[in-house]
């Protein structure tokens, strides 16, 4: 039971590794090649840099990850299997961030592929939120003091992830701000990462 118990754990931190790692991975290796001037408008770009394969791989470990989490119950497992094949679509659709015409695993036109990239950045986003809001904040039984500090933090991560998602929305509306849409998913990435960290009893274990 206590190994089990340890695999899960193990599991959540491996998931919070993988989410902190992606944007520095990202903006190390986007800084060597990259073919436009402003790739790092958003962590999205760098997928058209040397950082092309840390993007898709560490998107490719997260999503498998996510998807073979176990979880706690039925909800768990639906949840984080959609976290992370959404995942996967950011990964295999590229955005538009390219002179290229056809992009991406099935060569789609790049505006469809856009299309899709914004779609499943949005579900794994918003689903990602929904986990730490609604599902790493429920206990058996009476709270403790260190679970309703660690239910504090979920909420933090939880609702700074919706927010940064719609300054995220918003910049790529009115892109007012170079560098506010790679800020913002970095921002997501990092509180998603500190999330699942403190469900894997990194700090504030009981």
């Amino acid at each position: 039971m206590m190994d089990y118990k340890k695999q899960i754990l193990n599991h959540r931190r491996i998931i919070g590794v993988l989410g902190a790692l992606l944007p520095f991975l990202c903006l190390l290796f986007g800084s060597f090649y990259n073919e436009h001037s402003d790739w790092h408008r958003t962590m999205s770009s760098t997928y058209y840099t040397s950082a092309q394969d840390f993007f898709v791989g560490v998107l490719f470990a997260t999503g498998i990850f996510l998807m073979t989490y176990s979880g706690y119950d039925i909800r768990d497992r639906i949840i984080n299997k959609i976290s992370g094949l959404s995942a996967l679509g950011v990964a295999i659709f590229p955005c538009s961030a390219t002179s290229l015409m056809y992009v991406g695993t099935f060569q789609l036109d790049v505006k469809t592929s856009f299309i899709f990239h914004c779609i499943f950045a949005s579900i794994f986003f918003i689903t990602l939120a929904i986990n730490i809001l609604w599902l790493f904040t429920k206990s058996n039984g009476e709270q403790t003091k260190n679970k309703k500090i660690r239910n504090k933090i979920y909420n933090f991560c939880g609702y700074g992830i919706i927010f940064f998602l719609i300054m995220l929305g918003l910049f790529m509306i009115y892109p007012f701000w170079e560098h506010l849409g790679f800020f913002s998913e970095t921002m997501m990435l990092l509180l998603f990462a500190t999330a699942w960290l403190i469900k894997g009893e990194s700090i504030y274990r009981d």
